[in-house]
């Protein structure tokens, strides 16, 4: 099963409950402070049953922490365990956890909707069902009363009435309870479990070789298994029994050690004064994993072999995550005999992926992650800073913003409920981070200016000296990020997806009419003519006091059009800097280019 909603109460900073959907692949992004690592660790608590410390409890709150969780995608595998069956509605299972300030004990609940089937008890005896609901029965495989019996059966049939009979289920009020459940049971047996690898994390700990470590689990699954099978553990397992079979031999015509001889001799001799007995020296077979698990050791090699701890922390992690990556190749079941044994599926949490991570290894890190995340088993939650992570193209709606408002306590929770753009705006996105993966910089943002492409950069991210002169704030200056969207056709994605996040953005582009008539502008043919995206620009953002239109393309704000003309488009980022650069220490400078001023205000006075 998978975990698909989380939402937290009094817990941290989070005083009024917040809801997190949470998909395959989940990136949560906000500034310092704003309440990712309380999500994290709210998921940890809940999922390994663990007890919160006092500071966890929200300052300003008087009630319990309360954490919800909802889990979908349930395994047939999971459905027939008892401490499970019972509790799954409508396919899926709702758990909430609530924890005591004195005993810190979680108490586990389940929401569950009574049902009442019409003219039957679930609790019958399968003698007494009558005939239309005994071929109904039939027909799902359940003939026998210790068929009947399984809870998990009884599970299925109402399951089958629900999608095939709905006319005979009538419904009670649903309502938390944990009156005769075993939600311990559903826990320990089929609720995924978490590995975390935190911020900061001291890896010699990772890689003790001890059950609950990461190096321990590949110990136990994957290390001691392929040692076992060598000839030289065999071998050594011989050498142990003849040791054995020598020191309990008798004398040492037989084999047995001089001193080992005498030494058992002597003992016999003195006890048998007191009772008929003999003593003998032997030697157990060792416990082989016991032995090579506490030995095992990793070391790591860079022209030098040392132990882990004298390693740097981007080496450390680097060492965490693979053995994770590790983990999450192997198959989710295990094979013992003819046994197949089924394992729970994990959520990894990553808090800050990229810290101490050289930047052209990002890349390989997102599709290291992403390809965990796609593993049946596996979910991975992140934390991050980095816009090279997030993966706002497949599923925007696994992007959580997190921001703070200046006062308050609780951070607010931003998630698209729906993707907001249309195959044609998504390719055109997928185009546009390709050759401009700074796009996404726009989603960590205070304020933001969305323009077509690198000019615009160079002209809005000009001189401090432009700034004093236009009389804008400096600290606008700051908060607001210009993000260079590769083109006119990739704003109208970027520009949904930040509406439905509440990021303050506008919006800057060419009118691209070039000279055009109106007659000649109205009959365009070519799809993607510059023009032709105004329309879709404003569609998308519905608001025009947010879209600033410039007449005619940016360059026209600083040359006249037959100079602008002559400058080559791979060259106009560095010619359009340069030229204010020349400008701006003309006399007549804000007089003769009025439009500029217009930019700049409409840019960073709001």
């Amino acid at each position: 099963m998978k975990l698909s909603k989380i939402k937290i109460k009094n817990f941290r900073t989070f005083e009024e409950e917040k809801t997190i959907d949470i998909y395959d692949f989940t990136s949560l992004i906000g500034a310092n402070n704003c309440g990712k690592s309380t999500i994290l660790k709210a998921i940890e608590l809940f999922l390994n049953q663990e007890k919160p410390i006092d500071s966890d409890w929200c300052k300003t709150c008087t009630g319990d922490i309360e954490i919800t969780a909802t889990f979908s995608d349930i395994q047939e595998w999971e459905r027939d365990l008892p401490g499970v069956a019972g509790i799954i509605q409508e396919n899926e299972i709702k758990l909430k956890a609530t924890y005591d300030r004195e005993t810190k004990k979680p108490k586990y609940e389940a929401f569950i909707q009574m049902e009442i089937i019409n003219d039957i008890n679930i609790n019958d005896n399968f003698t007494s069902i009558n005939s239309e609901y005994k071929e109904i029965l039939k027909s799902i495989g359940i003939t026998t009363a210790n068929e009947w019996k399984a809870v998990a059966n009884k599970e299925r049939f109402k399951q089958h009435l629900r999608d095939n009979h709905p006319g005979k289920i009538r419904l009670e009020t649903a309502d938390w309870t944990s009156e005769n459940i075993s939600i311990d049971a559903a826990l320990k047996q089929a609720i995924p479990h978490v590995e975390i690898l935190p911020a900061v994390r001291d890896a010699s700990e990772e890689t003790k070789p001890q059950a609950k470590t990461t190096f321990g689990k590949l110990l136990n699954t994957i290390i001691l298994p392929a040692i076992q099978s060598t000839q030289e553990f065999s071998e050594l397992k011989t050498s142990v029994a003849k040791l054995s079979a020598k020191l309990r031999a008798k004398g040492e015509e037989n084999g047995a050690p001089e001193a080992i001889s005498k030494m058992v001799g002597e003992i016999t001799e003195r006890m048998s004064e007191l009772v008929n007995i003999k003593a003998i020296l032997d030697i157990s077979e060792p416990d082989t994993e016991k032995f090579l698990g506490s030995n095992a050791i990793l070391k790591l090699d860079d022209g030098t072999e040392t132990e882990i701890s004298y390693q740097g922390h981007g080496a450390q992690r680097a060492l965490i995550f693979s053995l994770i990556d590790i983990i999450a190749n192997q198959s989710n079941q295990i094979t013992r005999g003819d046994e197949t044994i089924h394992t729970r599926a994990t959520i990894l949490l990553f808090e800050e992926p990229e810290l101490y991570l050289h930047p052209h290894l990002m890349k390989r890190l997102k599709e290291s992650l992403i390809k965990i995340s796609q593993k049946h088993s596996w979910q991975v939650i992140i934390s991050t800073h980095s816009p090279f992570l997030i993966d706002i193209i497949e599923n925007p709606k696994s992007l959580v913003l997190l921001r703070k408002t200046e006062g308050v306590l609780a951070p607010n929770v931003s998630q698209l409920k729906e993707i907001p753009f249309s195959d044609d705006s998504k390719e055109a996105l997928r185009a546009a981070l390709d050759f401009h993966p700074t796009v996404t910089e726009a989603f960590f943002a205070q304020r933001v200016i969305l323009v077509e492409g690198d000019t615009e950069i160079a002209v809005l991210k000009h001189t401090k000296k432009l700034y004093s002169k236009y009389g804008i704030d400096s600290k606008k200056y700051y908060d607001t990020t210009v993000v260079s969207c590769g083109g006119k056709w990739t704003i109208p994605a970027i520009a949904q997806v930040m509406t439905k996040l509440n990021i303050p953005y506008r919006i800057i582009h060419d009118n691209d009419a070039k000279g055009r008539t109106e007659k000649e502008l109205a009959e365009i043919t070519y799809p993607i003519d510059p023009y032709k995206a105004n329309n879709k620009i404003q569609e998308s953002v519905g608001d025009p006091t947010k879209i600033f239109i410039v007449k005619d393309t940016f360059e026209d704000v600083l040359w006249e059009r037959s100079d602008n003309e002559k400058v080559s488009s791979k060259d106009k980022p560095y010619k359009s800097w340069k030229r204010i650069n020349e400008l701006i220490e003309t006399e007549d400078f804000e007089t003769k280019f009025p439009e500029l001023k217009k930019i700049y205000e409409f840019a960073f006075n709001w």
